[in-house]
Formats: C-alpha cells, structure tokens, sequence
C-alpha cells in the first residue's frame, strides 16, 4: 500500500477481514449505495456481522417504532425534521444512533448528537469512517480515559520543506507505539498539511469547522474528526480546497487544544511559521517547542527569529533545535558557525538518509516504522525520549523471546 490516499486503509483497529466488531445487531435504514457497499462490506470483513438493512430513511425508522438493536443507522435524506425524529427515537430507547446524509453542516451536525445522535456522517460514505462510528462507545458508557496528564510540543519549521512535519510524524508515532501513550497529532496546516498522508491517512472532517467556529467545539465534536492510526495515535488535519479563503478565529486554535488535550497523554502539534506570530497563548501552553531547521544562512537568521519569539512568548518552555541535514552541501554553514548566529547548541542532529525516508513515504509509514533502529529512526527516537519525559519505552521483545 502507498502513500496515496485510499477508502480501505486502517483505522482505529479496522483492517479488511478483521479487527473491530459490532457485537450486536445493527439495523440500517438507507437506500443510499455509497452507504450500503460500504455496509456490505463491512459485514464481509467481520466488523458488521449482524447486519439487516431496510429500505427507507429516518421517517421509517420512526414508523417502526425505534427497532430493538445494538446500532440503529439511519439516512436523515426522507425526514422533514431529522432532529426531533432523532430525539423521538432516542426516547424510545435507541442509545447508538449513527445518522448519515448529504449536507455537510457543523450546525446540523451538533443538533442531531445534542438530540442523541452518537455521529453524522455526510455521503458518499467511507468505509473507515463507518466503522469508526459504528463501534465508538456508546452513550452513557463511561471512557476508561477520562482526564490525563498531558504533555504538550510544539514542533515549527524554520523554513518551509526542512522536515518539520516528518519530526512531528515521526514523533508522535514513537510516542504512540514505543511509548504506549494516548497520543494526539495535531496538523494545523489546513491546505497544505501532510501528517494524515505520512501515515497513509484521509484526513477527517470538521477541523476547518471548528477553527472557524469555535463555540460548537466539544469533545464529541472532536472525536468525530480525528482519524485512528491506532488504538494510541489520533489525528486531526485537514485538506482544504486551494481556491478557498480560510478565516480562523484569533480563539479557535486555543479552544481547540483546550478541547483536546485533557484527553491524552502527549499532544504533538505541527505548528506552520505563519501561525506562530498570533498563537502567543498557545505557545505559553506547551511544554517543549522543538524549531527545526537546515544549516542554511536563511535558516539560521529564522530560527533566531523564531526562538526570541518562543522564548518570549512562552518563558517556561523548554525550547530546543532541531537540525535536520540536507543533500545539498553548498548552501550550508558549520554547525560552530550556526550555532555562534542563533547562540544557543543544536539539541538534535538528524543524518540525512534519503532511503529511510523515501521507504517510509513510499509505504505510508512513519519513518521509525519503516527504517529499524538506525541512523534517522535512532535520531528521532532521542527525540522521542527527550518528549517523552518520565514515559519509558514498552520493552521491545529480544529475537529468541520471538
């Protein structure tokens, strides 16, 4: 499998024959194709083993009387009030509801889970994401995480292309796996952000809808729009059409942390440059902001640049440099020499390694992931244990214990 976006990629456990199951029975009211293939075919890989599906939408749904089953799936298309024929149905005892239609509206989205709705879906439907609603938590059912204690970094390019998101990738995946924290990964470059591609992803929807407004942000909000790369690592990006003009709220990155962070061990954010100047309060949040760069002059007067600014705005942060090498040689300068520009030692040096790398693009895989133990994976995992703090690796299982 490459790096290229597809509809059958892993998510949050779910692989083709196999994973995650429903337990119970799940009842569909749809006449949309998009959502019965992708019904059918997850009853084949044996997520759905129960299925029944019955032509008509929500309003046959209530006609029958809110059928007795463990995950009522519904297409709101034929109901002229979606949201109390939800709420009539919750009343009646569904507690899973999964709502599917055609319009992609934050507001609606919030109406039909505040009247009881466990997820919306928008058609055509993915596959993954359907499994994903279909065998979240139901209501009432309590998280077996419910408040951590939260580390949060920072990790910004000096220069645009100098690897920032692959240290980001890379260390959240260590954190995730290695480390067996709950982690989340957090792309705030909208339109041109690449961690859900690193790891062979579809970005999910609603982070542009949550930093444009703000106060419809929540917990359920959320989780509806990040995408599993396992049972650890969460991922929220975005893929926003080029020709659109995007307008986030001065308050809209703040909420959104403040909304997620109570929720996980680490949360690792590939933070743009251009962001950095009016995410002040932000900054102040984090524990550890990592500013990564090449040994390039343009390089070196940016990451100064840039540290005054962290330093500045967020005085308790540990603040450390990431240099990552380049194939080009000439355009670069002495350590000695960049270290004296920026004042300050480089925390981390990243070998280049153009195998590892392609092997990890190629496959849609973090680079530690594809690469073994060394030369660029070992690199990042020094990073990941300087992140990581008082977290220590799993212990990895010798060959003869295999």
């Amino acid at each position: 499998m490459t790096a290229v976006a597809s509809v059958d990629r892993a998510v949050a456990g779910y692989e083709p024959g196999g994973g995650l199951t429903v337990t119970g029975n799940i009842v569909a009211f749809t006449q949309d194709e998009s959502t019965q293939t992708a019904l059918s075919n997850l009853s084949l890989h044996g997520v759905a083993p129960h299925l029944s599906v019955v032509p008509g939408g929500l309003s046959t749904a209530v006609a029958a009387g809110a059928p007795d089953c463990a995950v009522l799936l519904v297409d709101i298309s034929d109901s002229p009030d979606p949201v109390a024929d939800i709420q009539h149905l919750t009343e009646r005892g569904a507690n899973h509801i999964v709502a599917t239609g055609p319009v992609n509206d934050v507001t609606l989205f919030r109406a039909l889970t505040d009247a009881g709705a466990m997820d919306y879906l928008v058609s055509p439907i993915v596959e993954e994401e359907l499994a994903r609603a279909l065998t979240a938590k139901r209501r009432g059912e309590v998280a077996e995480i419910t408040e951590l204690t939260s580390v949060s970094t920072a990790i910004i390019g000096a220069r645009g292309g100098v690897g920032a998101t692959t240290v980001s990738v890379s260390v959240a995946w260590l954190l995730a796996h290695e480390y067996g924290q709950r982690t989340a990964l957090l792309d705030l470059d909208l339109q041109f952000g690449t961690c859900a591609l690193a790891l062979d992803l579809l970005p999910g929807r609603g982070l542009r809808e949550a930093l444009e407004a703000p106060d419809r942000i929540d917990s359920m909000f959320i989780s509806s729009a990040m995408v599993n790369e396992s049972e650890n690592l969460h991922v929220l990006g975005g893929e926003e059409p080029l020709e659109d003009s995007l307008f986030v709220t001065p308050d809209g990155i703040e909420m959104l942390y403040t909304s997620i962070e109570p929720d996980f061990n680490h949360l690792v954010i590939d933070l743009p440059r251009s962001l950095v100047t009016f995410q002040r309060p932000l900054l102040a949040r984090m524990s550890n902001i990592l500013l990564v760069s090449d040994l390039s002059l343009s390089g070196m007067r940016d990451t100064v640049r840039l540290k005054n600014l962290v330093k500045e705005a967020s005085p308790d942060s540990s603040v450390g440099i990431v240099i990552v090498e380049g194939q080009d040689k000439k355009t670069t300068i002495g350590q000695s020499d960049f270290e004296r520009g920026i004042e300050t030692k480089i925390e981390f040096h990243i070998p280049f390694d153009a195998r590892s790398a392609a092997d990890a693009a190629n496959n849609g895989k973090a680079v530690p992931a594809a690469g073994g133990r060394k030369g660029l994976p070992k690199a990042f995992r020094r990073i990941a244990e300087r992140v990581a703090g008082d977290a220590k690796p799993k212990k990895r299982k010798g060959w003869f214990r295999r």
